[in-house]
């Protein structure tokens, strides 16, 4: 259902679109969904989006040499996003998950 749904919108606003849920969809309106499961609920949190924004915002400013499509790079986010999320809801637990945390575990995943 997330998958049609980001499809949906993509297709309709020409754009890439990420609908978060507990299994995240990435989709330009074209052939190619991507599945995100990377991520937990403690990621439902003031601020969690905001702090994928910024890694997306990151991204495409790092990503003018690159011959990756919006698609790829976003999706890239996601994944990243995702990741730390699980990092820190690996050392803190989910309940107590907030944005900030999300963002302390940036330098472990791209450390990896």
């Amino acid at each position: 259902h997330t998958a049609s749904v980001a499809h949906e919108i993509a297709e309709r606003y020409g754009a890439v679109c990420v609908m978060k849920d507990h299994e995240s969809a990435v989709s330009d309106g074209g052939e190619r969904v991507y599945i995100n499961k990377s991520g937990n609920s403690g990621m439902a949190t003031g601020g969690s989006g905001d702090v994928l924004s910024g890694i997306l915002g990151g991204i495409f400013a790092q990503s003018k040499r690159s011959t990756a499509l919006p698609l790829e790079l976003v999706s890239l986010g996601a994944y990243i996003h995702g990741r730390c999320g699980d990092i820190a809801a690996e050392a803190l637990g989910e309940y107590s998950l907030m944005a900030s945390d999300i963002i302390d575990a940036i330098p472990w995943i791209l450390k990896k």
